[in-house]
């Protein structure tokens, strides 16, 4: 096998307009200059950069491995360049979800909020990047545990002799800071009880790879992996300001339509109206995040393909006419939940 190739992948609320619906394109073509003078430079590989409802999101390949100095010290400049735009503009939100007074009184974390993965190319290396906004974290728990843990949603987890042996889920408390493994078909009732008590919010599936590949993978290799929020604001809530999954696709790995399957399903989330009610997640167009209902929980789903280092796309998964008709039903279901808001 190749030598690995990490995928790192962060964001920050640098700022937005108007209110939490979309980052600026002047502030997304700052930090494309930015992180293209690094690349010129050959300090990674490639990068794609895009912003989702209120956040900037930036997707960086390269060779330094996982929690690479280098590669965070780049995001740091790119975010900071990217909040000094924001305050001059002034956009909403600007930093929120690093400091929870924006920056006045408290230390910069040791790294942005993101998620990354670590594996050899194959013959085709097609992965998707989820990113969700104005939910709380834990929102990317039940379709991966859908995607990876349950047969009668994936077939292939049955069929497939590289997935029937099963997965390993890592899952971290941010109450206790405690990270615990569980294996699936066997720990898969533990599981679904352990994500489900505590708190939606405060259990985390931050890492999958697969229990016995039969060779087909690097052991350890993480084949799904998803952040986990930098901050808890004062009263001790969590913010509702999204999260990052990706998830590797195809050849001995669930099918992207099978990873994209859970996504039509309007599963109530945390989050909606600033973290003070529920809502279904619902998938949207990257470049259409919605304008109404003040907060609706959302994410974007864009897939890549990685060839010699080197990204290939986005295709947002998320835009085909199939999705119209389910984004109709979510909508309708958050509104219904909306009205009942206050009641």
């Amino acid at each position: 096998m190749s030598a690995p190739t990490t995928v790192s992948v962060f964001k920050a609320r640098v700022g937005s307009y108007p209110g939490l619906t979309m980052v600026p394109q002047e502030i997304i073509a700052a930090a494309r200059t930015k992180l293209t003078s690094y690349m010129e430079q050959n300090l990674f590989r490639d990068f794609r950069v895009f912003g989702f409802g209120s956040n900037l999101c930036v997707i960086i390949a390269h060779d330094s491995g996982p929690g690479a100095k280098n590669i965070i010290d780049i995001m740091w400049l790119v975010i900071e360049t990217c909040a000094d735009m924001g305050i001059r503009m002034k956009l909403h939100g600007v930093g929120e979800d690093i400091f929870p007074d924006t920056g006045a009184e408290h230390e910069r974390p040791g790294r942005p909020e993101g998620t990354e993965l670590s594996f050899s190319e194959r013959r085709c290396n097609p992965f998707i990047l989820f990113a969700s906004d104005r939910v709380t974290p834990g929102s990317f728990n039940l379709p991966l545990l859908r995607i990876f843990g349950d047969p009668l949603g994936n077939p292939a987890l049955s069929v497939d002799r590289t997935m029937s042996a099963g997965f390993s889920f890592e899952v971290v408390d941010l109450a206790s800071s405690r990270t615990q493994v569980f294996e699936t078909p066997r720990d898969l009732n533990r599981l679904i009880a352990y994500l489900g008590s505590g708190g939606r919010s405060e259990r985390i599936i931050t890492a999958v790879s697969h229990v016995d590949s039969r060779g087909q993978f690097l052991d350890g290799e993480l084949i799904a992996s998803a952040s986990t929020p930098l901050i808890h604001w004062k009263d001790g809530a969590i913010p509702a300001s999204g999260g990052l999954a990706i998830v590797r696709a195809e050849e001995g790995l669930p099918a992207t339509g099978d990873i994209l399957a859970p996504f039509s399903i309007p599963r109530v989330v945390q989050g909606f109206w600033e973290r003070h009610g529920s809502a279904p997640l619902t998938p949207m167009v990257s470049t259409a995040p919605p304008s109404t209902l003040g907060s609706f929980a959302v994410v974007a789903a864009l897939g890549f393909n990685l060839s010699g280092g080197k990204l290939i796309g986005p295709c947002d998964m998320f835009s085909g006419p199939e999705w119209t008709e389910v984004r109709s039903h979510f909508t309708r279901v958050a509104m219904y939940l909306h009205s009942n808001l206050l009641s």
